[in-house]
């Protein structure tokens, strides 16, 4: 039926009866018709899957598929084992795709011979968004980087690990540790991401930005304010640190300064969440663990750069028990 190579596109479904739609249209339309569209619903109780089951009827290149466990990781891990595509591309049911973005990320990866290619998105904050503003993250969009320095690259905040800023060659996930880790709900992009890389040898990027972002007010980052989902959150974080951390010492030892500056910046952002919560419960349990492995990464920070001799200070005199001082520091530390 067509002579281009096919893309899968895996979106989760949970509860977003009026968003799935949009996001689903807005990736059948594309210019480029070769797709296949998995919608993995899983668990919804409202009307989700019978929106699904609608778009399934209206084009024979959405699928649905159902999963009867819940979780953003099991059913993006269920459609990489269904999807039957060449490359693979992600997205979240609440989010849409700008025209053009098919074709232009398969143009990249083609000419480019690159195992992974990375796109540029834009937030919204509203449901419908007329006037997209793109991140402009710090892509090197004539390069093409080895694993190794676009691992490092990411740790560095050149660019970040949303999964659905990628398009990738299906045979990467041909290994199995490329998977979103189980029982993990804030952290599996990165986690995922930084093995997929891993598995490539070749990273390319496309210096425009495709993907609309749209966060939700009950979305599972939305709903990461309230006490416990910040405990969650914060064991869920560190669990996969170690993990990442095990993965670098054996297979990218040469990142490993690089990862513990990222580890660094990591505890830093948390001592900055909990003094902004100011809940004593979670500062009790999380205070000084985050004090703790701040001092064990911050010899691998930059000190020639102001904003971490800032960190490294807030830190020692403990100021982000303060909460004014938690709100300044992240306004001045915010992107980065």
């Amino acid at each position: 039926m067509y002579n281009k190579k096919m893309v899968s596109f895996i979106i989760p479904v949970h509860n977003v009866e009026q968003y799935v739609e949009r996001c689903a249209r807005s990736i059948a339309d594309q210019d480029y018709k070769a797709l296949e569209i998995l919608l993995v619903e899983n668990g919804s109780s409202d009307g989700s899957l019978a929106a699904c089951e609608r778009l399934a009827r209206e084009d024979a290149r959405i699928k649905v598929i159902q999963s009867a466990v819940t979780g953003v990781s099991i059913a993006r891990n269920l459609g990489i084992e269904r999807a039957s595509g060449d490359y693979l591309m992600f997205a979240d049911a609440d989010d849409w795709l700008a025209q053009g973005a098919v074709t232009d990320a398969v143009s990249r990866l083609e000419k480019s011979a690159a195992d992974v290619a990375f796109y540029d998105y834009f937030n919204s904050s509203e449901k419908t968004d007329s006037s997209p503003r793109p991140v402009h993250l710090t892509f090197p969009s004539n390069q093409l980087l080895d694993s190794a320095t676009a691992l490092t690259w990411m740790l560095e905040g050149r660019f970040y690990w949303n999964v659905w800023q990628t398009i990738s060659k299906r045979e990467l996930f041909t290994d199995s540790s490329v998977r979103f880790p189980k029982g993990i709900y804030v952290g599996e992009d990165l986690y995922f991401t930084y093995h997929l890389i891993g598995a490539a040898k070749q990273v390319a990027f496309l210096d425009k930005a495709y993907y609309g972002y749209f966060q939700r007010p009950d979305s599972m980052m939305g709903k990461a304010r309230t006490v416990e989902a910040m405990d969650k959150r914060l064991c869920d974080t560190w669990d996969m640190q170690q993990k990442l951390w095990n993965y670098t010492v054996e297979r990218f030892p040469m990142q490993l300064n690089a990862y513990a500056a990222f580890s660094a910046r990591l505890a830093f952002i948390d001592l900055i969440s909990i003094g902004l919560l100011n809940n004593k419960l979670i500062n009790n349990k999380w205070q000084v663990f985050l004090e703790e492995k701040f001092v064990q990464y911050k010899d691998s920070l930059n000190y020639r750069d102001l904003k971490n001799r800032i960190r490294i200070i807030l830190v020692q005199f403990k100021l982000l028990h303060i909460r004014i001082c938690a709100v300044l520091a992240a306004k001045c530390m915010r992107g980065h």
